[in-house]
């Protein structure tokens, strides 16, 4: 099959590959392989042509011109013309990976600590869009029950550590959330706009926010937001079964968890900045 790339000149459509460029009788691996090839032609190079991503990547230039449109529909790759270029989207992941292997690395510890005292399931969870990512789950009693995983998103606003990232978001941030009814997860959900900005509101004055069934029926979790300049602002929470949860020490414990970490942060990133 034959189709015109963006000079005009006619490429053909390789077989196993469709008109969008999408290589559905190839595995997966071996496509990413290709995509991963192709990025790194820009290594150093800066702005290229299609010709050049083709010859630099190894690959055909009627795939690479396949590739470089989903790409850039991506925001992986900015097309300027007949040129190319790295993508802003690639710039935003690959700072967020720097931050959250730094949040990782050095709040772990306290997220064992916080397990240790109180045999509670642990969260940490970043926000991102209307979500949080989970970014570690350390088990407790709880932990088969509670529908979390490593790497997995929940909508922020009917979680503790959601709303806890959320009492920090930028309004362009609460503006993901849009302005109507809030999807529910449980019969205790928050689906008001105007109520969860009001329980922003307190969390804010408390520096702790609170989820009583609303994610998962018969379980609760205390967070508190761990934010420092520079650094993605991360979330710290404490589940477990509802009547449990809801101790007051435990929401000591999580305070001082995020206390602890925000203050290691901070120090992290002076010392690297020294």
């Amino acid at each position: 099959m034959i189709r015109s790339d963006e000079s005009g000149a006619a490429v053909a459509v390789g077989q196993g590959e469709d008109m969008t460029g999408h290589f559905e009788s190839k595995p997966p691996t071996k496509v990413l392989s290709r995509i991963t090839t192709l990025i790194d032609a820009f290594d150093g190079h800066g702005q290229l042509t299609l010709t050049e991503v083709a010859e630099h990547a190894g690959i055909p230039r009627s795939s690479a011109h396949r590739m470089l449109d989903s790409l850039v529909k991506l925001r992986w790759v900015r097309r300027d013309g007949h040129r190319y270029e790295l993508g802003i989207r690639l710039a935003e992941l690959g700072a967020l990976a720097i931050h959250q292997a730094r949040l990782h690395r050095v709040i772990l510890p306290y997220l064992h600590d916080l397990h240790a005292q109180t045999g509670l399931l642990v969260h940490l969870a970043v926000l991102d869009g209307p979500d949080i990512v989970c970014l570690e789950k350390i088990g407790g009693r709880s932990a088969a029950a509670v529908p979390t995983r490593v790497g997995g998103r929940l909508p922020a606003h009917c979680s503790g550590l959601g709303k806890a990232l959320l009492s920090c978001a930028s309004p362009a941030e609460l503006g993901a959330l849009g302005s109507g009814p809030l999807p529910r997860r449980t019969a205790h959900s928050v689906v008001s706009r105007a109520q969860l900005d009001r329980e922003i509101t307190t969390i804010r004055q408390r520096g702790l926010a609170f989820d009583r069934q609303e994610l998962t029926i018969g379980f609760g979790c205390v967070a508190a937001p761990v934010q420092v300049a520079a650094v993605a602002t991360s979330a710290i929470s404490l589940c477990g079964p509802i009547a449990e949860v809801q101790n007051p020490v435990f929401a000591g414990y999580v305070r001082e968890s995020a206390q602890a970490a925000r203050r290691a942060l901070a120090y992290s990133i002076r010392r690297q900045s020294a």
